[in-house]
């Protein structure tokens, strides 16, 4: 009986769960940094700036 996965498809699957594995392990964690905040208020009117953007 045949697998449903050939030798290099099986080699082709573990190299794409290993990548994932590792570029998840590298995802950038924010929690417990502080940022400052970047509010004006003019006229009643409040403008922020999310500091996760990049201007």
């Amino acid at each position: 009986m045949k697998t449903l996965l050939n030798k290099p498809g099986k080699t082709a699957v573990l190299l794409l769960f290993l990548t994932c594995n590792a570029v998840s392990s590298f995802a950038q964690n924010n929690e417990g940094k502080t940022y400052c905040s970047n509010e004006i208020d003019i006229n009643g009117l409040i403008f922020k700036i999310d500091p996760r953007i990049e201007l």
